[in-house]
């Protein structure tokens, strides 16, 4: 899938999941920050940090309502490359939205903005 930095994902059913996972090459190599943030239009949501997302996928249920996703990654000195995978798995676990992102360059920060629509 390409990577779009900024996209509606519509229609998203009720019962889906929002899954997300970063991984760096080399797979060594530590020196980036990742974030992914959910949010509900009440303030609710989820947020994942670098540790979980490069043991990912971490998952977030999404209920029969929109969210905005937020997607960051800062990248050190040592520049590693970083693979950003965002996706809405549907109630029956196919995969019904994806963005895949690539980002690489030395103490740069890359932002993925993600908006879903309930069905």
């Amino acid at each position: 899938m390409p990577c779009k930095p900024f996209d509606f994902w519509n229609p998203v059913p009720a019962g889906s999941s929002l899954c997300a996972k970063v991984t760096p090459t080399p797979a060594d190599n530590n020196d980036f920050t990742a974030r992914v943030v959910i949010m509900d239009a009440d303030g609710g949501g989820k947020t994942f940090g670098k540790k979980a997302l490069l043991k990912g996928p971490v998952c977030f249920p999404l209920e029969d309502r929109g969210y905005g996703i937020n997607g960051t990654i800062g990248i050190g000195d040592d520049a590693p490359t970083v693979v950003l995978q965002i996706l809405v798995k549907g109630p029956t676990g196919d995969t019904l939205f994806e963005s895949k992102c690539k980002f690489s360059g030395a103490n740069k920060q890359f932002t993925v903005s993600l908006v879903t629509v309930p069905a």
